[in-house]
This record gives structure tokens, sequence and C-alpha cells, in this order.
């Protein structure tokens, strides 16, 4: 089975409330997100009054798709550093948040009560609905495009035609690659292509100016007369170029729109 490249995901830790709870002393927490053999430590969070502490720190981690993302809670004081709470995140569900540039609280479980915080502890988005009972942690989600503009390129090299009963279609061969030198392929329909950019010019119009074929009159006659619908060779042609050219496109264009369902398309998670 071939291996699925990591994830790229951006996430902000915005602030924290009520994580002198997990204390039984003065708090000066930071966070150290742990991703397979991948580790990351933030600065300590700035006390913002009693039940608040700031950080404001955006950090870029590339997920693998085999293990969570740990966000383990530490405090310091002159005899060391000590972990007092923790997160677990699922890969899949970082995953449709990051594309829904989520933004939410979750809660911290307590390393003295043997449990870990979890997905199930989110809290309605931009309030802290538990004030003064849990420790909670609030961060911003969201797919990071570096990848998408920088590490790819995509190539259609060839296509070939699928009967099954009364249905026909064609498939392009897809091969997706990176600077790296990895690469995978993919079959691809042309109504797949076709959805993706009618949902992308809803939230960026400028996507219609670039050349894309629109579907053939004769469309539902090519099972019959192949050379008056998809099938004539000079359509399929036309199409696997300009597959290749508005795929290229999009990811050079990626700040543009939601990136969910290009990733997905090109397996990228």
């Amino acid at each position: 089975m071939q291996k699925l490249p990591p994830t790229p995901l951006i996430l902000s830790i915005i602030e924290g409330a009520n994580l002198h709870l997990l204390a039984d002393f003065s708090i000066k927490p930071f966070i150290i997100f742990q991703n397979g053999d991948k580790h990351f430590r933030t600065g300590v969070g700035i006390a913002k009054g009693d039940m608040k502490h700031l950080w404001n720190q955006e950090i870029e981690i590339f997920l693998e798709p085999s293990q969570p993302l740990i966000a383990s809670l530490y405090t310091t004081d002159e005899d060391g550093e000590y972990e007092v709470g923790r997160i677990t995140f699922l890969y899949n569900d970082l995953v449709e948040y990051g594309e829904k540039a989520k933004d939410m609280w979750v809660a911290f479980g307590s390393e003295n009560k043997k449990s870990s915080g979890n997905i199930a502890g989110i809290l309605k988005t931009g309030l802290i609905s538990n004030l003064g009972e849990s420790p909670q942690l609030h961060i911003y989600v969201k797919i990071s495009n570096y990848i998408l503009k920088n590490e790819l390129n995509v190539r259609v090299s060839d296509y070939r035609i699928i009967i099954r009963g009364e249905d026909a279609f064609t498939l392009y061969q897809v091969t997706v690659n990176k600077i790296d030198g990895t690469n995978w392929n993919l079959e691809l329909r042309y109504s797949d292509i076709s959805a993706l950019r009618s949902e992308i010019i809803r939230v960026y119009p400028e996507l219609k100016k670039f050349p894309f074929p629109k579907k053939t009159y004769f469309e539902w006659l090519a099972c019959v007369w192949p050379k008056l619908g998809r099938f004539d060779i000079r359509v399929i042609e036309k199409r696997k170029s300009s597959i290749e050219d508005l795929l290229n496109y999009l990811l050079e264009i990626s700040d543009k729109f939601d990136t969910g369902k290009l990733n997905r398309l090109l397996k990228l998670n």
C-alpha cells in the first residue's frame, strides 16, 4: 500500500483559560506538541489576570497520517518542568478541522487523574463556557497551502476509456510529483475536475477566466457515436491538457480558496 504524504497544518495557539487548576502552585505554562518523532515547543504563556494565559503563537506541522498529535501542557519552576495536562488529537479529526479552518476551545485532562483531554471536550467556538471549571486551550487550525504552492506539480500522461454496460467514461491518468522526488498516481474523471472548478468559482470567480473545456453538446450520444461527444480523440486530448493546466494553476492559487476538496482529490490526506 502506498504511504500517504504528511499533511501540512497550521496550528495557532491563541490562549489558555483556567490552567491554574491543573497545578497546586503558580503555573508558568508552555506546550510541547508531538507527532511521531517530531516535537514542537511553544514559549511560556503570558499571564493575563487570574484565569488566562496568552500565546498568540503559530506553528506549522507536517502531520504523519498514522500518528496522533499530542499536546502536553507543562509548567516550570526552580526545580524543573512538570507535565500537568494533555490533549490527544486524532489525525482525521485535525484534517477535518483544518479543512474548515476551525477556531475552537479544547479541554485539558489532568495527568494526576490519569486521563487525557480529547476532541470530545470541544466547547462552543469563542466562548469559555466552563470558566472556573475546566482548563482549556483556544486554538485555530487550518490546512497550510505551503506544499501545494511550493512543492507539488501535476502531470496528466495518458487516459483510458471505461465501458460498463450503458455507462462509459474516460479516466485520465494523473501523476502528482513532489520536489523531493516522491510521486503517486491517480485516475480522475473530467467530471471530478469540472465539479471542483465550479465549486471554487463560487468563492473565487476569477477562476472563470482560466480556460477550461465545457461539456460537449452531444455528451449523451458519445456512447453511440463517439466522434460526436467526449470520446472523440480531439476532445480527449484537449481535456487531458486542460486538466493538467487547471490542476497546476489551482496549486498556484491555493491561498484563494478552501483546499479541502483539492487535497482529497489529489490524495494529499
